[in-house]
């Protein structure tokens, strides 16, 4: 998914497909200048929407330190941390769906 402005794009996310009941928000990047004008939202509902049709329970991801007010907004929780190669912390983050 992609979120463009005049053929120029701003934003993109991607999520993988469920295993097991669980698909995986691998990424969702913004443009700084564009973020704080709904695009990064956007781009979340649109992957959490794809993430369900596709038939998940829940979709997970990894959460920056400095995203994880956003990721609250959106409705996800903190579920573990883990530590992705380079060694800093992350927060491992969900959302839980009712089919």
């Amino acid at each position: 998914m992609v979120a463009e402005i005049d053929g120029r794009v701003i934003g993109w996310a991607e999520v993988v497909s469920p295993v097991a009941g669980v698909s995986v928000l691998e990424h969702l990047w913004v443009e700084p200048v564009s973020m704080g004008a709904g695009v990064g939202s956007g781009l979340f509902r649109h992957a959490s929407d794809r993430a369900r049709t596709l038939g998940a329970h829940v979709m997970e991801w990894e959460a920056e330190p400095n995203a994880l007010g956003f990721y609250a907004k959106m409705g996800g929780r903190r579920v573990r941390p883990t530590t992705p190669e380079g060694g800093r912390e992350l927060a491992g983050m969900a959302v839980s769906y009712t089919h």
